[in-house]
């Protein structure tokens, strides 16, 4: 290191330790006169002669009847410097890794959104009203307790939950007077058209939307479609779609109908608790800002992570954790 021996004999050893390593080196040290330890190895920065560093390995072992501290060391500066090379190679690659991920998990979102719009894009002119329910709905999945992973999940699935329209032809979907019974039998067959859609999805938002798309139309009195379940049959998940997307529908103009004020669409859902919806979903569709409901997503939405889009089993799926909530 280029001190002479009369150099390190005169001054204490840590005064040629690099500053930042020396509460380390004398704790390193210190170790020595615990009973049981015999000897200790550490590694710091000591000081040359002509004033720089180099990093050094030191083993040292105390001799009690000597009651002196014996220690070798040996030079790593190459290998300290080639293992801080390694440890930032792997930062930056967990960066861009991480980078990289958070990038593909925002195509996936956008792919969802984009899909969700164009199931509405015919008889919606704002291209708002997926969003909307997906925000209303997410809304009414918090007020009932679900975890914040659950409600991220509902606020991206329940977009979705007309999918199936784009197996409908316009002629039907955009008919502004009364369905006739064939008609709205046609129409119905959008939840069938949805289900097929989204199967066999390998991410817990797409199996949500699956179920979503096939429950959303259900009554909790058992007079609904598809397949006619009643109470809590139903997938908590398709109750709570239910309420915000008529709300949504009967608050905006649809080819058939005009839009309802405000207050009378949230009466009309209040009405139907108990018998076309569940009542503890109105009950807490009842606590919204129900205004704020009718704003521009864009200008209103939750403050929500992004919901997990890695592949997962049907086990875990946030349907079954809505069913667990929904019991409790």
């Amino acid at each position: 290191m280029g001190h002479t021996q009369a150099e390190l004999s005169s001054r204490p050893f840590v005064e040629f330790v690099h500053p930042e390593d020396r509460e380390r080196t004398r704790a390193e040290t210190a170790k020595l006169g615990e009973q049981g330890t015999d000897s200790v190895s550490f590694r710091n920065r000591y000081r040359t002669a002509d004033g720089d560093y180099r990093w050094l390995e030191w083993n040292a072992r105390a001799v009690a009847d000597e009651q002196r501290i014996y220690a070798t060391a040996r030079d790593i500066t190459i290998q300290q410097q080639a293992e801080q090379a390694l440890e930032d190679a792997a930062a930056v690659l967990e960066r861009t890794v991480r980078d990289r991920t958070e990038a593909l998990q925002e195509a996936r979102l956008e792919i969802l959104l984009r899909l969700a719009v164009v199931a509405e894009y015919r008889d919606d002119d704002t291209h708002q009203h997926t969003e909307r329910v997906g925000r209303t709905a997410a809304l009414i999945a918090r007020q009932l307790g679900l975890s914040d992973d659950a409600v991220a999940l509902m606020r991206h699935a329940a977009p979705l939950h007309d999918i199936g329209k784009l197996g409908i032809s316009d002629s039907i979907l955009l008919k502004p007077g009364k369905l006739t019974p064939a008609e709205f039998g046609l129409v119905q067959e959008h939840v069938n058209i949805g289900c097929k859609i989204l199967a066999e999805g390998k991410f817990e938002v797409l199996r949500l939307a699956q179920e979503i798309a096939l429950s959303h139309h259900e009554r909790w009195d058992g007079a609904g479609y598809p397949d006619g379940e009643c109470g809590e049959q139903i997938p908590l998940s398709g109750r709570i779609v239910a309420v915000a997307d008529v709300f949504d529908a009967l608050t905006h103009d649809r080819p058939y109908k005009a839009a309802w004020p405000l207050e009378d669409a949230v009466d009309e859902i209040k009405e139907l608790g108990g018998h076309h919806f569940d009542a503890r979903v109105v009950q807490a569709f009842a606590a919204l800002d129900h205004r704020s409901l009718l704003e521009p997503v864009e200008h209103y939405d939750l403050d929500l992570p992004a919901p997990p889009l890695t592949a997962s089993t049907q086990s875990d799926s946030i349907g079954a954790h809505a069913w667990a909530m929904s019991s409790s």
